[in-house]
């Protein structure tokens, strides 16, 4: 199938010279494809006008060059050039990334497009959203479909990449569209949770939405959260109505056909089925709080005003209460009040008064706190870049020496790491991690 490029109309044309006369138009220079070799970090700046913004790239030695667009003459031209005007963009799986804004192109417009960030391919992206989420995660399921939130005429929503025909990848929402969704997550068998409010969602590629409450046995009307352990296997914690009682829940489900008979599938809606209970215990409404995990240990916990520290040992099945570690309520969903994260190696917690903190497998329960201040750095947690299969956090951070921005990397041990060539006196926003 013949590949689609894309080609954006230059403002700026190559003067006519030789044997054409002066009347007679120059050939346009179309862009086809980004440049992206040895590019490590995406990063955004404003643009010289203030309405979208210019593309800034890292390589793997820290160097800082602008993005770059190649033209089908072999002109490289930055991503602010005339016709092009980016708002936000996105990681998209391992091989492409989303940039939405409007885009002139030969035939029109466009408001998206796909960047392949091994190749630099551009693709018209058949999207509806007006804009991503950078500081949400991406995630990507094991038949190779991409999960990502994003702004659909004012209400966020969750969509999904579909490429099994790259040339031609299809985009749809797989959240109602109803009301905006606050956060959400999908393990790797493509099943999504999502909250909208305090009502839990999960959800299944064309097997329908269901209130995560009323797939619960007995009384419904329960607080309820959600969370992924092991092998992103899917958990519900659901506090009872007198909030005296705490169970957890194993999403139980089955898969149902074959690839090679091209029906593969799932039992769904899946089954209920508890695995630990913690009984007599002043739980108090869970809010939107949610369970977290220490990475390596198998075990998560949940911080609640009422309860103190609970802790999940997936591996026993087992809950717990330990003394309180003094943690603020947890959230690793709501893309406004998120305070969590998780890498690789660590969690993070953004604390009481900002204070970055980190549980690591070694450390127990009790929060490490990381001395930006000490280090001469201070960032804002809902602009770090995070993903759960790399070490540590990016995140763009004011320099307390002579108030630039800059970007610096925090390890799992809690190394503080400046990328030096990024000093700016402009504001830096939505990195991109491509490595």
């Amino acid at each position: 199938m013949k590949k689609t490029l894309l080609p954006f109309l230059l403002a700026a044309v190559l003067a006519s010279c030789g044997e054409t006369g002066e009347n007679e138009p120059p050939e346009p220079d179309y862009v086809t494809r980004a440049d992206m070799e040895g590019v490590s970090l995406i990063y955004f700046v404003p643009d010289d006008g203030g309405t979208g913004n210019r593309l800034m790239t890292v390589d793997g030695e820290g160097n800082v060059e602008p993005f770059r667009f190649i033209t089908d003459q072999g002109n490289r031209v930055p991503s602010d050039t005339t016709g092009i005007r980016i708002y936000s963009g996105s990681r998209v799986g391992n091989d492409y990334m989303v940039l939405t804004g409007e885009f002139e192109i030969k035939d029109g417009q466009c408001d998206n497009l796909l960047v392949n960030i091994r190749t630099g391919e551009l693709t018209v992206s058949p999207s509806t959203f007006v804009a991503v989420f950078p500081q949400m995660p991406v995630f990507t399921d094991d038949s190779g479909k991409v999960y990502l939130m994003a702004n659909n005429n004012g209400q966020s929503g969750i969509f999904f990449f579909d490429f099994t025909y790259p040339d031609q990848p299809s985009v749809s929402m797989l959240s109602d569209g109803s009301s905006s969704v606050d956060g959400y997550w999908v393990n790797s068998d493509g099943i999504c949770f999502y909250r909208s409010g305090l009502v839990y969602s999960i959800s299944l590629l064309y097997a329908g939405i269901h209130n995560v409450s009323g797939l619960l046995p007995g009384d419904n009307d329960r607080d309820v959260t959600l969370f992924f352990g092991r092998n992103q296997k899917p958990y519900i914690a659901a506090c009872s109505v007198d909030n005296m009682h705490l169970s957890i829940y194993e999403v139980s489900y089955e898969q149902e056909g074959s690839l090679e008979e091209g029906n593969l599938g799932w039992s769904f809606p899946p089954d209920m089925v508890e695995v630990a209970r913690l009984d007599n215990q002043p739980i108090g409404p869970l809010g939107s709080s949610t369970f977290c995990p220490i990475p390596q240990t198998g075990k998560h916990i949940f911080s609640s005003q009422h309860a103190g520290l609970i802790v999940f040992d997936e591996e026993n099945e087992t809950l717990t209460q330990e003394p309180d570690a003094g943690l603020p309520e947890l959230d690793m969903l709501q893309i406004v009040v998120r305070n969590a994260l998780v890498s690789s190696g660590a969690l993070w917690i953004n604390g009481n008064g900002g204070q970055l903190s980190r549980m690591t497998a070694s450390g127990g329960y009790a929060a490490q706190p990381v001395d930006l201040s000490g280090e001469g750095y201070s960032i804002d947690f809902t602009e770090v870049a995070c993903l759960p299969d790399h070490d540590g956090l990016m995140a763009p951070a004011l320099r307390s020496s002579d108030g630039q921005n800059v970007i610096i990397r925090i390890s799992d041990t809690g190394e503080v790491t400046e990328l030096e060539h990024t000093a700016t006196s402009a504001e830096i926003s939505s990195l991109i991690r491509l490595d």
